[in-house]
């Protein structure tokens, strides 16, 4: 279309409405559809949108604005069809002149144009609604739902073109063909664009929206980008906590759950993103287990992570809260889910994010009896599940999480040491091999290194874990000078967690602090330096664990140090009980 052309057009477009305007509206819609390529397609929206100017005749934004003002007024139907076709391939994939488009107020229209007779007009309202949706702003979103934008696109998606439905629209526009299902594919589309928006959320459900999704996603005979729009509509929809539960009593997880098998990828990420969505809400994550979703997930965590690593990340998402529930766990158990995650917790064939979800899944199926979230201090029962344990042990897992303890990535520590404590709590086989892992000097380094509540809690109960199933363990990490660390935990620590379970592992160790937290003395305070030792020796309560011959040798020091330099009593007492056995007052 010459400059010449595009000047005819535009005069033609102009208000007020002339019957050249549907010759016209064709013009400037075969400038588009007879580009041969997207670029050059693109040259030709770019020519549309364009400022043009003749003597004292100013066109800002070019056709776009003419074609938006006409809509409302177009009563004839080779008109209106002829108008709504140039806007809709004029703005497609091309922000100026969606932009354009928006200014000039088009959302209110085109929602209008969805009750159209006309299919082909039904149709390029819904092309046009869902390029603003997806392109425009949030602002467009919101007109569109004003206007019953999200009712009239459901009531599309709803219908079916019949032949006999088909014969009702009259003669076929030889101009402008159409092919039946082409409108309702756009409308889902539309949908999908627009769920994302806080009132398509809270409507879905009173307009029929939802009930819709879930119908097409259960059919057998949609198309593949039905399927698709309607997984991503569903996935949008459920965000909402109130969703979750309709998406359930409307029966909508048997469908997601097929949709994990489909021959489309985006279909299968989709749909796993919607499960996760729902895993969220702890009272529906049986109704996923009973599903049969645990396959479906786990076949999807074993494609090729170069073309489906988002589709890892939603299915190890969704298995990760489902290992929390006990039925998830026996589904995890039965469908071997140990080697699909011992892949996934390979840094060559996972991100970072997908090895996070999967030590989430890891630590949570193998901790019985108690609920969890990824980020987390762990909660553990007094044992691990154990069948998991079995099975995680096999399959090469303690040696990954180690690993991952071992590795640069700090954002998966936390996540990382909290597998290690539920592999190996009560575990003797996971504990030794956790030693030939190097998991102790991995676990001691975390605890001196780090600061976090997180890391360090998770740390000491992976620790803890290690060296009550596996003595080696605990001689280790005493070796790695863990004792000091756990010491200035005990007494310095902001979090009474950590405080608490480093004074744990210290009983567990056979090593006792000389002062709490405060500062407040928790040994001398139980000596009487001038009674005799064995009769104190009866009295000392068994959880302080004084060696009392130890100590005889260094009685006097003590004494001074009690009436010259009080601040010295903490130290001694603490040296004497980190190496009771082989104290030298000399040397202190």
């Amino acid at each position: 279309m010459a400059d010449a052309q595009v000047k005819k057009a535009l005069k033609d477009l102009s208000l007020p409405l002339k019957p050249s305007a549907t010759k016209a509206a064709l013009a400037v819609a075969d400038k588009v559809r007879k580009a041969g390529t997207s670029a050059q397609q693109n040259d030709a929206r770019k020519m549309l949108g364009t400022r043009y100017e003749e003597k004292a005749l100013v066109w800002e934004g070019g056709v776009i604005p003419l074609l938006v003002a006409l809509l409302p007024l177009c009563k004839e139907k080779p008109m209106i069809e002829a108008v709504s076709l140039a806007l809709s391939l004029a703005i497609t994939d091309y922000e100026p002149n969606i932009a354009l488009a928006a200014e000039a107020g088009v959302e209110k229209s085109l929602v209008e144009l969805c009750k159209n007779a006309s299919f082909l007009v039904q149709q390029h309202a819904v092309t046009a609604i869902t390029q603003l949706c997806v392109h425009g702003t949030a602002a467009s979103r919101a007109k569109i739902l004003a206007a019953g934008g999200l009712k009239a696109l459901t009531t599309i998606v709803k219908e079916v073109d019949t032949d006999d439905v088909i014969q009702k629209q009259g003669p076929p526009n030889k101009l402008i063909p159409y092919k039946p299902g082409q409108r309702q594919e756009e409308a889902i589309a539309a949908i999908c664009a627009i769920a994302c928006e806080a009132k398509t959320k809270k409507t879905a459900a009173e307009v029929g929206t939802l009930k819709q999704l879930i119908k097409l996603a259960a059919d057998e005979n949609a198309s593949p980008r039905f399927k698709e729009e309607a997984a991503g509509a569903l996935l949008h929809l459920v965000t909402e906590p109130f969703n979750r539960a309709l998406c359930c009593q409307d029966g909508g997880i048997p469908p997601l759950v097929s949709l994990l098998s489909s021959s489309s990828l985006l279909a299968q990420t989709r749909a796993a993103g919607a499960l996760r969505q729902v895993t969220e809400d702890e009272g529906l994550r049986d109704q996923v287990v009973e599903a049969e979703a645990m396959k479906g997930l786990l076949a999807l965590c074993q494609l090729p992570a170069a073309t489906a690593s988002t589709a890892h990340l939603e299915a190890a998402g969704a298995l990760h809260q489902l290992a929390n529930q006990p039925p998830g766990k026996e589904q995890l158990l039965f469908c071997s889910a140990a080697p699909v995650l011992a892949v996934l917790l390979t840094p060559e064939s996972s991100s970072a994010p997908v090895m996070g979800n999967a030590l989430a899944a890891v630590a949570h199926a193998c901790t019985h009896c108690a609920v969890n979230s990824p980020g987390t201090i762990l909660q553990q029962a007094a044992t691990g599940f154990v069948p998991l344990q079995d099975q995680m042990g096999a399959s090469g897992v303690v040696a990954k999480v180690v690993a991952v303890c071992e590795g640069l990535a700090a954002e998966m520590h936390g996540q990382a040491l909290a597998a290690l404590a539920a592999l190996t709590l009560q575990h003797a086989t996971n504990a030794r091999l956790a030693a030939r892992a190097g998991g102790p000097r991995a676990v001691v380094e975390l605890l001196k290194r780090r600061g976090e509540e997180v890391v360090l809690a998770n740390g000491i109960k992976a620790l803890h874990a290690m060296a009550a199933a596996e003595n080696f363990n605990a001689r280790e990490a005493m070796a790695l000078g863990v004792t000091a660390r756990l010491l200035g935990l005990k007494r310095e620590s902001e979090s009474e967690v950590v405080r608490e379970l480093a004074t744990a592992l210290l009983e567990e160790l056979g090593v006792h602090a000389a002062v709490d937290h405060l500062g407040r003395v928790l040994i001398t305070n139980r000596l009487l330096l001038a009674a005799p030792y064995h009769l104190q020796a009866q009295k000392v309560v068994a959880t302080v664990g004084l060696h009392l011959a130890a100590l005889r040798s260094c009685r006097e020091m003590l004494r001074e140090a009690l009436v010259g330099e009080r601040r010295l009593v903490g130290a001694l007492v603490e040296v004497a009980l980190r190496d009771c056995l082989s104290f030298d007052p000399a040397l202190a």
